[in-house]
């Protein structure tokens, strides 16, 4: 064998070796992204997931809301009309008080 040929071997034979490790890094790096695809598509949907329960809070969140703020416009209303009829009710025990107090004081006396 020359030294031209032998040269030639060596060359093919660390081609060889650099081809093998290029289809082995290859591979290694279809599986990566794979798996980076696979984790980002997890991601994903574990996102919208998240999302989606989130926006249901807030919608049971704020029908709970609306309902306490319907009650609180239906007590309040309920407190007018109760503050309403206890200034009826006092205007009229002071005029029967006051019509008690003026047969008191004129001699007539109630049976």
């Amino acid at each position: 064998m020359t030294t031209v040929e032998s040269r030639l071997d060596r060359i093919e034979a660390l081609l060889e070796r650099h081809i093998i490790q290029a289809e082995q890094d290859r591979e290694t790096t279809k599986a990566v992204v794979r798996e980076l695809v696979e984790n980002a598509e997890n991601d994903r949907q574990t996102l919208i997931d998240t999302v989606t329960d989130l926006t249901e809070q807030v919608n049971h969140l704020t029908e709970k809301v609306d309902t306490l703020a319907d009650r609180v416009d239906r007590l309040a209303t309920e407190a007018a009309a109760d503050r309403q009829q206890a200034a009826l009710d006092r205007q009229e025990i002071r005029r029967i008080w006051d019509y008690l107090l003026n047969q008191s004081g004129n001699g007539h006396t109630s049976q």
